[in-house]
């Protein structure tokens, strides 16, 4: 608080003797500051502002947040904006002093005489060495008491490009995932790195779904950085293990694949008019279960025996000199199929009738 009640103090001083020689030298004064600090910017490839905007509006957007923060510094000496993406170490130790320096050269030069009296440019000028000497003694108290490893923040010249580009070679993927929250000039020196990083980390973070790897966070990541999704993929990644353990497609018909509402229950409310006409030996595509071949067996053989006979012909022939299938139920729901002769098959369903005679 004391060193920005000093440093607005110093300004006000300034101000006041520039307007008792000319009314419009505290605008010159405010307009020739400003173009310095912006042409400083501009020299040093550092004007756009870290806002993500392009073109036209970036380049507005960012000289107006640039003369705001410039006027906020001036008036408050906020450390805060030392940092590169604001007005950088370096400058905003120049924006301290340079007030006080200007201050101090038209004192001395006399720039005042003639517009003010002896008496007022001799109090100002005491009141300049006090101020500069609080001015002095401030700053160094406070660099004396902070960390030691900010204080090259100060005067540090980095830019905020060359400070976007350090923290993604050195920084991990917590410190280099606000990269595109910044403006695509920021980091277009090193976009190949960038694609190159993301690609070969979507599949991890995919996995380990860190806090930031939200939906929010994948909108603003370029589409042309995503890694290309493979067919059956689902969001670029994999099938679960739970779908690809022991599960084999399902078809119907052409090889399409088998819906979840395809059910035997469905099957059994579809008219029969409706349904496909079934070729000879097709069984609905599926195996008959061993409950469905005991019905069917029963139905032939609770016939009269005339019937019976022929229907045993019937499917003697239909057998001849081919292997008839039958199925059962495994415990573990898998379809398990056995070949048997032709009499054997005749054989049992004698068996079975004689049975149930």
């Amino acid at each position: 608080i004391l060193l920005s009640a000093t440093q607005v103090l110093i300004k006000a001083t300034l101000i006041i003797v520039l307007a008792s020689i000319g009314s419009w030298l505290p605008l010159y004064y405010i307009l020739g500051d400003t173009v310095f600090y912006l042409l400083y910017k501009v020299v040093r490839r550092d004007f756009t502002y870290w806002v993500p905007l392009e073109g036209v509006a970036g380049l507005v957007v960012s000289g107006l947040v640039r003369v705001v923060v410039k006027f906020v510094v001036d008036s408050t000496a906020i450390m805060h904006f030392r940092h590169p993406y604001e007005l950088g170490g370096l400058y905003f130790s120049l924006n301290i002093f340079l007030p006080l320096l200007w201050l101090t050269v038209v004192l001395a030069l006399d720039l005042a005489e003639g517009y003010l009296s002896e008496d007022t440019v001799g109090r100002l000028t005491n009141l300049a060495k006090v101020l500069g000497i609080s001015l002095i003694t401030l700053l160094g108290a406070f660099l004396a008491l902070m960390n030691k490893e900010y204080r090259h923040t100060f005067i540090s010249t980095e830019s905020a490009p060359q400070m976007t580009k350090r923290i993604f070679l050195e920084g991990n993927d917590l410190e280099r995932y606000t990269l595109f929250q910044k403006t695509r000039t920021y980091w277009k020196s090193f976009e190949d790195k960038v694609a190159a990083w993301v690609k070969e980390s979507w599949a991890t973070w995919e996995e380990e779904k860190p806090d930031w790897f939200t939906d929010q966070w994948k909108l603003i990541v370029p589409e042309d950085m995503k890694p290309t999704k493979k067919t059956g993929d689902v969001d670029g990644g994999d099938e679960t293990a739970a779908k690809n353990e022991g599960e084999e497609a399902l078809t119907v018909g052409g090889g399409e694949e088998k819906p979840d509402w395809f059910t035997d229950q469905w099957k059994l409310i579809v008219p029969e008019e409706m349904k496909p006409t079934k070729k000879t030996g097709d069984v609905d595509g599926e195996d008959k279960t061993a409950a469905e071949v005991e019905g069917g067996d029963e139905a032939l053989i609770v016939g009269g025996g005339e019937e019976q006979n022929g229907r045993r012909r019937s499917i003697l022939e239909l057998i001849s000199g081919q292997k008839a299938v039958s199925s059962k139920v495994m415990p573990a729901g898998g379809i398990k199929k056995e070949e048997i002769d032709a009499e054997e098959f005749v054989r049992e369903l004698n068996r079975r009738g004689s049975m149930r005679m």
